[in-house]
């Protein structure tokens, strides 16, 4: 008919849908016929089919999200020790090899610009200041005085630069309530507090076809912080590895006042990798902290 009938309306053609009646397979038939499409009543059968078939795509997205839901629930955690930590052990056996190479360096360059630095400071209060042999004694035992206690410090380079970086981490790590805490360890801990945002937001309802791909996106940018916090922490140890192994030869330089900026500048900077250190185990164990509040949260229903 030309005329929309009145009683074939949208509610009748969704009740017939519903039941799949023979009129409505008729309807659906005939409408889909070419040359009827433009008939009043097929386009009230179009707008009930594609609502219908609307229906059945959220149907089966909201089901593929509960698969990968379902899935991921038997993914295993991933390994503490392997790709983030190869990294961070690779470069701490390199530094050694590089601190039993450059420490007799070191030390080598120290005593060279020792003999320099003395024999100009003797030249100097002699020819210059034309000082008395007394003046000239007492100002070469002033210079050696200065030079052994730089040298104490490239002697025990070994021990106090290590323990110096390694207080200012544990001290992060004590104020920040974790322990045992490593790169590949962070990166996990998102990628399970990923998935228990995951399993929260499903059993809270939340996970159907609208908000999945939001929620999706959210997991995938949570991941990505953790991802992030935790390549913070790979550069920050590795950094420090290459100053235990590799900045003691900075050291040698301080056998002289010409060149001992040089040893200064290494010694601010090894105090400065432990702050590092040291404000990194804070955000993390501030991180870690929130995210035991928000899996506790999460949780919480069942």
């Amino acid at each position: 008919s030309p005329v929309r009938s009145a009683r074939y309306d949208g509610s009748f053609w969704n009740r017939e849908a519903v039941q799949s009646t023979p009129l409505w397979l008729d309807a659906v038939a005939y409408c889909r016929t070419p040359g009827n499409s433009a008939a009043p009543n097929c386009q009230t059968v179009g707008l009930v089919l594609s609502t219908i078939e609307l229906e059945r795509a959220a149907k089966e997205a909201k089901r593929q999200l509960q698969e990968l839901f379902e899935q991921s629930k038997h993914l295993a955690p991933l390994p503490p020790s392997r790709i983030l930590d190869g990294i961070v052990q690779s470069f701490e056996l390199a530094t050694q090899t590089w601190f039993s190479t450059l420490f007799p360096i070191a030390q080598n360059l120290f005593f060279a610009l020792m003999v320099i630095q003395i024999a100009w400071a003797g030249i100097w209060s002699t020819l210059v200041r034309h000082e008395s042999g007394e003046q000239v004694l007492v100002h070469l035992l002033r210079q050696v005085f200065v030079l052994s206690i730089l040298y104490t410090v490239l002697i025990f380079s070994p021990i106090w630069v290590p323990t110096v970086i390694g207080s200012f981490e544990h001290a992060g790590a004590a104020a920040g309530g974790i322990d045992g805490i490593n790169p590949s360890s962070v990166f996990s801990g998102g990628f399970l507090l990923a998935l228990g945002l995951l399993d929260g937001l499903n059993n809270w309802g939340l996970l159907n076809p609208i908000t999945g791909p939001m929620i999706l996106f959210t997991c995938l940018t949570l991941i990505l912080c953790y991802a992030w916090m935790a390549g913070v922490l790979l550069t920050y140890l590795v950094e420090s590895y290459v100053v235990l192994g590799g900045g003691v030869v900075l050291l040698g330089f301080g056998g002289s006042r010409f060149t001992a900026g040089l040893a200064d500048g290494y010694l601010v900077y090894v105090f400065r990798v432990g702050v590092k250190l040291f404000v990194a185990y804070l955000i993390l164990g501030i991180a870690g902290s929130l995210a035991a509040q928000w899996a506790q949260l999460l949780n919480s229903v069942d």
